[in-house]
């Protein structure tokens, strides 16, 4: 079956979104396990990039499933055959914890600089 550009472009718009999305999830827990960002809003970050993913993943799985745009749209869509949220509902929470991801990370860095993501080391301890 031959889908509509519309909803062609939407599987790449998904893709690259989930993309960018794996990306910081992968940056941030890679610069926790190896460097000093243990603190909480990069934690908070990291649980809505990865909350991000999974909203994408949820509307690009479901998009083979439906012939053109229109009824895709107002289709409930949902992991594993489960009907929760509309496309537009999806996107909306995949978009806000993306950016919510993204102030988390870059408010205190644009305020800050790095300060507040290295961890201060104890005097003394195990040297």
């Amino acid at each position: 079956m031959q889908s509509e550009p519309q909803l062609q472009n939407l599987i790449v718009y998904t893709v690259f979104h989930i993309g960018v999305y794996v990306s910081l999830f992968t940056a941030l827990i890679s610069a926790g396990i190896f460097g000093s960002l243990d603190r909480w809003f990069v934690r908070v970050a990291v649980a809505c990039f990865a909350f991000a993913g999974i909203c994408g993943a949820v509307i690009g799985s479901n998009i083979p499933d439906y012939p053109d745009y229109k009824t895709f749209s107002t289709a409930l869509l949902g992991p594993w055959g489960f009907q929760l949220l509309t496309y537009s509902q999806w996107a909306t929470l995949e978009h806000g914890a993306f950016w919510l991801g993204c102030a988390l990370i870059g408010i205190p860095f644009l305020l800050f600089g790095p300060k507040p993501f290295i961890k201060a080391k104890i005097q003394g301890a195990a040297e």
